[in-house]
């Protein structure tokens, strides 16, 4: 069984820290005791894929009307229906993306929520920042609406729409948006950011005359546009809006009610060192203050000192920038398939990938423990109506997961819905795969602190070439292992190859091209249109033994201006130039794509749509008997001397030629693309190097990759270049400085961020 480290800071690494903040609050918390949950060291939870293709996913809900459907919000102004067999519906439940502004990244539409009777009434509600004046509400600024299903109950009437709330935004960030009704009083909650920019320079967390850094209740079907429910804390105070439930929140992404025991837990990203969840039993009568801006965390903020009276509610559970940037708030597990998992609630790090689960002892304390990893991107979670627990990927960084939506299982245990193992005794047999890494080898780093490594290409002299997408980097690894960088001038390059003639074959993403560097300085823009149109942003390269290049053209990030091309697809290029060839028509976010060595047959990953393609190669650009390889969507792929598909996802699994796993190679970082190199010959190269987040890392393997000179073929190095071969060493090289680049809140937007080719 694996075991996740918790590398976090020592403020919480502690249990016997959890509980002291639990009970610093006076017995706020004493309606937890007796509770008790699964022991969160015992769990280790991975996910499933449930179906792809979503464009900045951001929330998830279910109707709670007995059709199983789930419903996933993309922050464009989108929501999409996923039915209960995985698949995704192809008209949008609603699209209002004509009024919701979105451009700046923590605008759009943000929340959805389904009315308690929506099987009987057809109402739902959603919070979105607007592109047009409504009433004194202007551009960016919250709206709370309600809309209505039409005749069709697959379609909402766009046109429905009943305005209840608006809120004005003095800042892009920072706007909260999560909606939820309360499980036993069926009111609707709102959860709203402070206003934006950074450090609460409105003070409006702790100004209760604003409706911002707060968590507002209010009852929709009470008055029009909405009552103010009697019982609220606030209800008849002078300088303070009825509406607020709790206060002192900075910008709470992701709450929830658990629906068993009713009790609310939040998820408040962090200013520059700690982010936290916080906690309210269901017996509270509402009213608490959670701290921000006087405290971030159980820390003061920007102050010598802070809760002398003590009136502060302090988080359940916080950590520091040694475990990641920016949370995302999630559920409590109470499905069926996986009863272990029964009353934990789970939060992840949208940078980090980090994923906990926290839960109580019969004391009431706190118990908590890193029980995974998700990757980069997680941006919400949400429940079916069975009480199963999903997770929706963002589409900002060009990984396996992105755009998907998963399924949290956990790791090592049938699910009760899954048929079990045979019990017919099976004859023992080598684990398959076994031999391919050499004796006692393990991954080991080989440079670091670069933003977003990618595209590992060989050239004829047995060098390693990578790209760094963020820094627009191209770097050379050096016979004594340091790096030197040989281009600085590309807009995020990507995808590296080289070709017959040694030349450099570059994706160039932010120039959305294809660029050729001879490498004696000389550059050539080889494609930057199809059919007259901009290419998107190119992405993945590969070279056939003929000399035509295919890549992929998908989008990561923000679309270009102007996006010309609509689909997504894999392109080619003669060898001789000429007009670009449209290669695929069906693809949804296309990758990496590699082919065999004779030419005859190319791998694409397509990790929009959670899988990997096979196609036969035919002349002119053509592909044909496409097939399904494997049932994962990946990153990078690279081949060996034997066949078999090494594909960049979570780790890198390696797969036969019949698309069957037998191998995965963890890392502490998840990976992005990778080849092999370590000589010049073929039968040389048996070193794979993979890159990932912010490093490079080396595995020595008893099997050689699938290109390169043949065996006994003596390379011709370009002229003026050394012909050292480059050697791993056993620990990072020196390298860039890494440097994040978060906005107002933390999180890390990274403009692009793409992945490479093989060579």
């Amino acid at each position: 069984m694996r075991s996740w480290p918790i590398t976090l800071c020592s403020a919480f690494a502690s249990l016997a820290l959890l509980a002291t903040l639990a009970s610093a609050d006076g017995g706020r918390f004493a309606a937890a005791r007796g509770q008790q949950g699964p022991d969160p060291s015992a769990i280790e939870i991975d996910t499933e894929l449930v179906v792809g293709g979503f464009e900045r996913p951001v929330d998830v809900a279910n109707a709670g009307d007995g059709t199983g459907r789930l419903f996933v919000v993309e922050k464009l102004g989108r929501i999409r229906v996923v039915q209960p067999d995985g698949s995704l519906q192809a008209e949008p439940f609603l699209d209002i993306s004509d009024r919701v502004q979105s451009r700046e990244n923590e605008r759009g539409l943000l929340g959805l929520a389904f009315h308690p009777e929506f099987a009987s009434n057809g109402y739902f509600y959603v919070d979105y920042t607007t592109s047009r004046p409504i009433g004194e509400a202007g551009n960016g600024d919250t709206v709370v609406a309600r809309y209505r299903v039409g005749q069709d109950p697959s379609r909402a009437d766009p046109d429905s729409e009943s305005v209840l709330l608006t809120i004005d935004q003095p800042f892009s960030n920072h706007n909260g948006g999560d909606l939820n009704f309360g499980p036993d009083d069926g009111y609707l909650y709102i959860a709203t950011g402070d206003g934006g920019n950074g450090g609460d320079p409105r003070g409006n967390g702790q100004n209760r005359d604003s409706l911002l850094a707060k968590l507002l209740r209010i009852d929709v079907d009470g008055a029009t546009p909405y009552a103010v429910p009697p019982d609220n804390p606030f209800v008849g105070q002078s300088g303070v809006r009825p509406e607020i439930w709790a206060w002192g929140l900075r910008n709470p992404w992701r709450f929830t009610f658990d629906r068993e025991t009713y009790d609310l837990y939040i998820a408040d990203v962090g200013q520059n060192l700690w982010e936290e969840v916080d906690f309210e039993p269901s017996d509270s009568v509402g009213g608490l203050n959670y701290g921000w801006n006087e405290m971030e965390g159980s820390h003061c903020y920007n102050r010598p000192s802070c809760n002398a009276d003590g009136d502060l509610v302090l988080p359940i559970f916080e950590y520091g920038r040694e475990a990641g940037s920016s949370i995302t708030g999630g559920e409590v597990y109470r499905g069926q398939r996986f009863g272990a998992l029964d009353g934990a609630y789970f939060a992840a790090d949208y940078v980090s990938g980090r994923i906990w689960a926290m839960t109580r002892d019969l004391d009431g304390a706190w118990l908590s423990h890193q029980v995974g990893n998700l990757g980069f991107g997680a941006t919400s979670f949400g429940l079916d109506e069975a009480g199963e627990v999903y997770v929706v990927f963002d589409t900002v960084q060009n990984l396996p997961q992105a755009g998907q939506l998963r399924r949290l299982i956990q790791r090592g245990v049938t699910a009760t819905d899954e048929p079990s193992p045979t019990a017919t005794p099976i004859a023992p047999t080598p684990t398959p795969g076994s031999d391919l890494i050499a004796p006692g080898a393990s991954p080991r780093q080989v440079s670091s602190g670069h933003r977003f490594t990618e595209g590992p290409a060989v050239d004829a002299a047995g060098r390693l070439y990578f790209s760094d997408v963020q820094q627009s980097r191209i770097h050379r690894l050096e016979a004594d292992g340091s790096v030197a960088t040989v281009r600085d001038d590309i807009a995020s390059p990507n995808g590296l190859y080289f070709d017959a003639a040694d030349r450099l074959v570059i994706c160039a993403m932010g120039d959305r091209a294809i660029l050729r560097d001879d490498r004696s300085g000389t550059t050539e823009t080889l494609a930057e249109r199809w059919d007259g149109k901009r290419l998107n942003r190119t992405n993945d390269v590969y070279i056939d033994p003929a000399g035509g290049i295919w890549f992929s053209d998908p989008i990561y990030g923000a679309p270009p201006d102007p996006q010309e091309i609509p689909g997504q697809q894999v392109y080619y290029l003669p060898p001789e130039g000429g007009a670009v060839v449209r290669a695929t028509d069906d693809l949804v976010k296309p990758n990496g794509l590699i082919g065999t060595p004779d030419g005859e047959t190319l791998y694409v990953t397509d990790p929009g749509s959670g899988q990997t393609w096979r196609y036969r190669i035919e002349p002119e650009g053509r592909l044909a008997d496409k097939t399904l390889f494997t049932a994962f969507g990946g990153d990078g792929m690279t081949l060996d001397a034997r066949g078999n598909v090494y594909l960049a996802t979570d780790r890198v699994r390696v797969f036969d030629p019949a698309g069957v796993q037998i191998l995965e190679i963890p890392l502490p970082e998840q990976p992005s693309n990778l080849t092999f190199g370590g000589g010049a010959a073929r039968d040389q190269r048996r070193t794979l190097y993979v890159t990932a987040r912010t490093s490079l890392y080396a595995l020595d393997m008893a099997v050689a990759g699938a290109f390169g000179p043949a065996v006994g073929a003596t390379p011709t190095p370009t002229a003026g270049t050394p012909t050292a071969v480059p050697t791993a060493t056993a620990g990072p090289g020196p390298g860039p400085s890494a440097t994040a680049l978060p906005d107002g809140d933390g999180r890390l937007w990274l403009p692009w961020l793409g992945r490479g080719a093989d060579g």
